[in-house]
C-alpha cells in the first residue's frame, strides 16, 4: 500500500511555550518528517521566530488545557489524520507509517497509538520512574502494553493520546476532545470513541521517545492526576477509575480504623502483602539493586500521593491544577 504521508496527515504539537523541549522535539521530528506539516500551538506566539525556521511549520496562538490547544489545530487542518505529539517527546522512524498503514486498511478503527519508550538522554531515575508504568500496581493494562517493549499488537480501551494518529472525520464525529479536562483528556476521548463503537488500536512497531519527568514534577503530576480522578470518573463513569480511586481509600481507611482499634494482626498482614507485592514488582522490573531500591521507593512515593490527592479531592481541596500541572 502507498501513502501520500505528506497530504494525509498533520502533526499537532501544544505547548505552553517555547522552550529547549520543543524545539528539540521540532529538530527530531523535522529529521525524520521533513515534508509533513506541523502546527504548533502556543499560550505566547511572541517567541514564535524562535522556531520559524523549521519548514512547514504552522505556529498557532491558543492558550488553555492541551484538549483545547489540539482542538483548535484540528481545526484548521485539513489532512485525513491527526497526529499529536506532546512537547516532551520525539518520534522514531516508521511512527507515522506504521499507525496510517494499519488505520488505512482498518476502517473500523479511529485512532492508533505507538509504543512510549524513555527519551535517548533521561537519567536512570527518570528510566526508574517510567517502571511504574508497566505495573499493574499502578497503572491500567492498556497503559502497560503502550509501555511495555515485549507488548504485542492488540485493541486497547485507554489510548494514550501522547503519539496517538486519529481519523479526523471520526474524531469531529464525536465532538472533539472535552476542553474541560486539565489532563486525563486521554479517558475522554477514548470513551468517546469505544461508546460510538470505533475501536481503538495498540501497534508494537510504532515508537516515540516520551521524556519522563523529573522526581519533583513525578510528584506534582500524580497528586494533580489523582487528584482529577474523581471528577473524570463522574465525567466518563468508567469503572477502571471508580475502583483506581476508591480502592487504595478503602485499603488505607480499613487498615488506620483496625490499628484505631487495636486489631493489630490484620494491619499486619495487610501491610505484609502491600510489601511483598511491591518487593516482586521492583525486582521484576529492575535490571540491578540500585534499580530496585529506587523502585521500590517510587512504588512507596506512588501509594502515598495516591491517597493523599484521594483525600484533598474528597474533601473538595482546591488542587490548582493549572498552576501545578506545568511543562517544565
Amino acid at each position: 500500500m502507498t501513502i501520500n504521508m505528506d497530504a494525509s496527515v498533520v502533526i499537532i504539537i501544544p505547548s505552553r511555550k517555547v522552550d529547549e523541549l520543543l524545539s528539540l522535539c521540532l529538530k527530531k521530528t523535522r529529521l525524520i518528517y521533513k515534508n509533513i506539516p506541523i502546527i504548533a500551538v502556543l499560550d505566547d506566539i511572541s517567541e514564535a521566530n524562535a522556531i520559524l525556521h523549521y519548514g512547514n511549520l504552522t505556529v498557532l496562538h491558543q492558550d488553555g488545557t492541551i484538549a483545547k490547544k489540539r482542538n483548535a489545530a484540528a481545526d484548521i487542518s485539513q489532512t485525513k489524520y491527526l497526529a499529536f505529539l506532546d512537547s516532551d517527546a520525539y518520534p522514531k522512524e516508521n511512527w507515522l507509517e506504521e499507525l496510517i498503514k494499519f488505520l488505512e486498511s482498518s476502517q473500523q478503527y479511529a485512532a492508533a497509538v505507538p509504543m512510549q519508550i524513555n527519551a535517548e538522554d533521561d537519567s536512570f531515575l527518570q528510566q526508574c520512574i517510567r517502571n511504574l508504568k508497566r505495573s499493574p500496581l499502578t497503572c491500567h493494562r492498556d497503559i502497560i502494553a503502550q509501555n511495555n517493549p515485549k507488548a504485542k499488537d492488540t485493541d486497547v480501551k485507554l489510548a494514550v493520546t501522547t503519539g496517538i494518529v486519529i481519523n479526523r472525520q471520526y474524531f469531529f464525529q464525536v465532538s472533539k476532545l472535552d476542553e474541560s479536562f486539565v489532563i486525563q483528556e486521554d479517558w475522554d476521548i477514548s470513551k468517546k470513541f469505544l461508546s460510538n463503537r470505533f475501536k481503538l488500536r495498540f501497534i508494537r512497531n510504532s515508537v516515540i521517545c516520551h521524556r519522563e519527568r523529573t522526581f519533583l514534577f513525578f510528584v506534582k503530576r500524580l497528586y494533580c492526576c489523582f487528584n482529577a480522578i474523581y471528577d473524570t470518573f463522574l465525567k466518563t463513569k468508567s469503572g477502571f477509575l471508580f475502583v483506581t480511586f476508591f480502592a487504595p481509600l478503602f485499603l488505607f481507611s480499613t487498615t488506620v480504623t483496625l490499628a484505631l482499634f487495636g486489631f493489630y494482626k490484620p494491619v499486619a498482614a495487610i501491610l505484609l502483602i502491600v510489601f511483598l507485592l511491591t518487593t516482586i514488582e521492583s525486582i521484576r522490573l529492575s535490571k540491578n539493586f540500585l534499580g530496585f531500591f529506587v523502585t521500590f521507593f517510587m512504588f512507596i512515593s506512588f501509594y502515598i500521593v495516591c491517597i493523599f490527592s484521594e483525600l484533598c479531592a474528597l474533601l473538595r481541596i482546591d488542587p490548582k491544577i493549572q498552576k501545578i500541572y506545568t511543562h517544565k
